[in-house]
């Protein structure tokens, strides 16, 4: 069940004692006994009397008694795992987290009310004791292992809290979580991505990607541990609580999902944040984007503060981390891993090395299964890599001499450079590939040319999946709309394995960020494939009528033409006003054609399997689209006949660019766009082929482009598919397309909407007779004017209002400036959304 945070009790953290320093902190050996000796850190940590195997009671300053309400501890497994008799593999990996003295399950004999213990639990598959031949002790049982800790001190401005639950059962699960002790303004809204997995919202962070970040811990010693990353929609952060093997239950056998990873359990976790420009320590939130053999490559920090780091990929999963001017006796390290999907249950261990830290990230999923001794690949000690846009892991050094002795305050949003939703960010990536495997770390991404400013850079680095990150995060759904293209020709990857074979593209969304997905153009040996491509994100402000994820209809049985989308805009000509830029969404390998109708009423979208070939059939999946209306500031569009002449398009043709067919030579054809001023190095294209509208032949046929190395110029190409089991290849054939160039420098901008959004009455003011309409319309599924959401009317479009209120369409909504009445009944206007089933919702994908 899912539980708001108004039903939390929020208990003030109690004033804590004078501390020696702010962050108190200590590595800490555990022995082949159990014993615990404190290796290095601060002088106010302490360790306790009263250890048993995987709980070491700990004290800050003179007395324990007021640690739990003082502040928040933090551990980390700081070794890759120790001999283990008992195990299958004879390696044990661990877990670490806390527990306080109060929680009946904790175990250590101190039994101080309000103390604080480390606890470091068994990770793996849940064996089964009972049963042969692989008997092997069950994931989540203590177990000792090397670990680090630090206690930041609500009593120094550290903020950060403890989630609990007011009832434990002796089995190891919790009633709701229902208590937060911490600092004033954080909340938590409960299992707000599912069961397990909740949002943590601190006070004056609206940008959780560059203002700061979480390091966070399980509370309690019932083998879980946390993940913890910035939530897609920028609004707070994700910190999940993940069972030790996997499994809800320690029964595996008893499991309702014995395939999903990552499967979140409800248990308290606590959270201390660590703002952007804290001094006194090092933290960073890294993705570790790299191809080893092509040279290692630094990881990507999203967000990073402190003295700076250096780190190297030692191999898959396994990285070498420095920190300037520190080393592992020096200072304590905290990691916390950081994926929101797969994989998510990645065991996170450390161990010192010399002046660093041998880090390592591996799957603990459940190769036990169903606790019938069969075991597949246990944890063996070696690396998980990573593919996806999402970070992977961040860390936090606590020095032991010039430690931070208060938090720092909290930058504003504002003072950095952000992504600007009301713009285009473009860019041009060249791919490298390692080899044809389908493996992390198999491909280098370099960004060659972009919008200034931009910061764009390769995340990913799988063979046909090409994520990216600009001005410091990842591009998500909540941000905008992806589109690519394939920028350069015949792609030879056979020394490496690979196709000699033209491109494809898409885009798609894992874990709600963007990413580029490139495949053969041919069919035949479809597959993934590693091209250059181009690509345009499009903020959900830019003004442009845009939507991603379009469905196609699957009419089984019928022409292909009742299998097809029909994009349309009120008062637009499709063959005069402008050109529709469309992209396959999905993992995929299709490719699509837009074809404008005769009578100009849109365009009709049909997508197809790179194997099918002169309307074979068509495979009706998903589309992302925006029209771009000739009349937009800086664009350079047009429609374009097979002849190269221009059925339509923006001013200047002939003057300031033109665009004209050609013969290569091969005699294949070509269409040169020449714009004055201007190569391939200062923009890029969007080109959308427009199937029968040129001409019968041209239903099969893709667009990519090249660059003229002499000229700069654009060479774009028409690709003709082929259908499997065809002896010839895809080639260069003549097409009709709609082309758009994006100025990296000067992108083009929407023209002045007719309808002003928040306008939801037409008058052209956005004003209190639109909340009236509002009013009137939730839970209904009107079309309002000035809606770019769509939909169930609710909440979205309140906030829609909200934000433009007091624009007109003379001045544009970023004139803004009047004050938004609101509701006369805040409570009244809940309870309407919560009727309808819309408060919590997730937007909707951007509409025109």
């Amino acid at each position: 069940m899912k539980v708001m945070l108004a039903r939390i009790v929020m208990v003030a953290a109690a004033a804590a004692a004078v501390r020696v320093e702010a962050i108190e902190h200590a590595q800490v050996s555990i022995d082949a006994f159990g014993a615990a000796t404190k290796t290095g850190g601060t002088a106010g940590f302490f360790l306790d009397p009263g250890a048993v195997v995987g709980e070491t009671p700990i004290r800050i300053g003179a007395s324990a008694a007021d640690d739990a309400a003082g502040g928040v501890l933090i551990s980390s497994v700081a070794e890759r795992g120790r001999p283990d008799a008992t195990h299958v593999t004879g390696v044990q990996f661990a877990t670490a987290g806390t527990v306080s003295d109060d929680d009946p399950l904790s175990l250590n004999t101190r039994n101080v009310s309000g103390g604080l213990s480390i606890v470091t639990t068994r990770a793996g598959a849940a064996g089964d004791l009972l049963d042969p031949p692989s008997p092997m002790p069950n994931a989540g049982q203590p177990f000792g292992a090397s670990f680090g800790a630090g206690y930041f001190s609500f009593s120094e401005g550290w903020i950060g809290g403890t989630l609990s639950s007011s009832t434990v059962n002796p089995n190891g699960t919790f009633g709701a979580l229902d208590t937060l002790t911490g600092s004033a303004g954080v909340t938590v809204d409960v299992d707000a991505f599912g069961v397990g997995y909740h949002r943590v919202n601190i006070p004056g962070v609206s940008d959780p990607f560059q203002q700061g970040m979480l390091v966070t811990s399980a509370a309690s010693n019932v083998g879980r541990f946390t993940n913890v990353q910035p939530a897609p929609d920028r609004n707070g952060y994700i910190v999940s609580t993940v069972d030790n093997d996997g499994y809800f239950e320690f029964d595996p056998g008893s499991d309702p999902d014995i395939v999903n990873e990552g499967d979140g359990v409800a248990t308290p976790f606590s959270f201390a944040f660590i703002p952007a420009g804290q001094t006194g320590l090092t933290a960073a939130t890294i993705n570790p984007s790299f191809t080893q053999s092509l040279g290692d490559v630094r990881g990507y920090s999203l967000f990073e503060t402190g003295a700076g780091y250096n780190l190297t990929t030692v191999g898959t999963g396994e990285y070498r981390l420095t920190v300037n001017g520190g080393s592992p006796s020096q200072g304590t390290l905290l990691m916390n891993g950081v994926p929101l999907a797969f994989p998510g249950d990645n065991a996170l261990t450390y161990q010192a090395d010399g002046d660093g830290w041998l880090i390592l990230t591996e799957d603990i999923e459940a190769d036990f299964l169903t606790g019938n001794g069969t075991t597949l690949n246990e944890l063996d000690g070696l690396g998980q890599g990573h593919d996806l846009a999402t970070p992977y892991f961040s860390f936090a050094y606590l020095p032991n001499e010039g430690a931070a002795t208060a938090a720092a305050a909290i930058p504003s949003a504002d003072s950095f450079t952000r992504l600007n939703k009301s713009s285009i960010t473009a860019w041009n990536a060249v791919v490298t590939a390692q080899n044809n495997d389908n493996n992390v770390g198999d491909v280098l991404l370099t960004v060659t040319e972009q919008t200034p400013g931009a910061g764009v850079v390769g995340l990913g680095n799988q063979k046909g999946d090409n994520s990216y990150a600009a001005y410091g995060q990842p591009l998500g759904t909540e941000d905008g709309i992806m589109f690519a293209t394939i920028s350069e020709g015949l792609r030879d990857n056979s020394s490496v394995g690979g196709f000699n074979e033209f491109g494809e593209v898409g885009t798609n969304v894992f874990s709600g960020y963007w990413a580029v997905i490139t495949a053969t153009a041919d069919g035949s040996p479809q597959g993934e494939h590693n091209v250059n491509h181009a690509v345009a994100f499009f903020g959900r402000d830019s003004g442009f009528r845009m939507e991603a994820a379009v469905d196609i209809p699957n009419v089984s049985g019928v022409d292909l033409d009742q299998e097809n989308t029909v994009v349309s805009f009120s008062g637009v000509n499709s063959l005069t006003d402008g050109v529709l830029i469309a992209t396959p969404y999905g993992n995929d390998d299709n490719y699509l054609v837009a074809e404008p109708q005769a009578d100009g009423a849109g365009w009709k979208v049909l997508e197809f399997d790179n194997s099918t070939t002169d309307g074979a059939g068509s495979e009706p999946d998903n589309f992302s689209y925006v029209y771009l209306p000739y009349e937009s500031e800086n664009l350079i569009a047009g429609l374009v006949k097979l002849d190269g002449s221009l059925a339509s398009s923006t001013a200047g043709a002939g003057v300031e660019w033109t665009l004209t067919r050609e013969e290569d030579g091969f005699s294949l054809p070509q269409y040169r766009l020449s714009i004055a001023g201007k190569t391939t190095a200062d923009g890029m294209l969007l080109l959308t082929s427009t199937g029968r509208f040129a001409a019968e032949a041209n239903l099969d046929n893709s667009m990519i482009y090249e660059t003229d190395p002499t000229t700069g110029d654009f060479l774009i190409r028409g690709l003709d598919h082929i259908a499997n089991g065809d002896t010839g290849f895809v080639n260069y054939e003549e097409a009709g397309f709609m082309f758009a160039y994006i100025d990296y420098a000067a992108p083009p901008i929407a023209p002045l909407p007719d309808e002003l959004t928040g306008d939801y009455n037409g008058d052209g003011f956005v004003d209190a007779a639109d909340y009236t309409v509002w009013r009137d319309s939730v839970g209904t599924s009107n079309v309002l004017p000035g809606d770019l959401v769509g939909g169930v009317i609710g909440n979205d479009q309140y906030q829609q209002w909200k934000d433009n209120f007091g624009a007109s369409l003379a001045q544009g909504a970023a004139a803004s400036q009047a004050a938004v009445p609101e509701p006369a009944s805040l409570l009244g206007m809940s309870a309407a959304l919560a009727a309808v089933g819309v408060l919590s919702r997730r937007r909707r994908p951007l509409v025109g």
